[in-house]
């Protein structure tokens, strides 16, 4: 409990902590940062179900001219 009070009584003296300019561009960058992600992750996956589909008509193809 000392400790708490201790710490309290640091931050009542004008010491430390982050503006809220501060926290809401470390949040902008963030979001930033998550949204570039997000995308680069969907063209991924995109691209993958376009390849397997490729793939899979190659093997129906391939069924269809053997079954002749």
């Amino acid at each position: 409990m000392k400790h708490i009070k201790s710490l309290m009584q640091k931050v009542g003296k004008g010491e430390g902590g982050f503006t809220l300019i501060e926290l809401l561009i470390v949040i902008v960058i963030l979001g930033i940062i998550a949204a570039v992600v997000v995308l680069n992750i969907g063209g991924f996956l995109g691209t993958g179900v376009k390849e397997a589909a490729y793939m899979e008509k190659d093997v129906v193809q391939t069924a269809v001219l053997a079954a002749m």
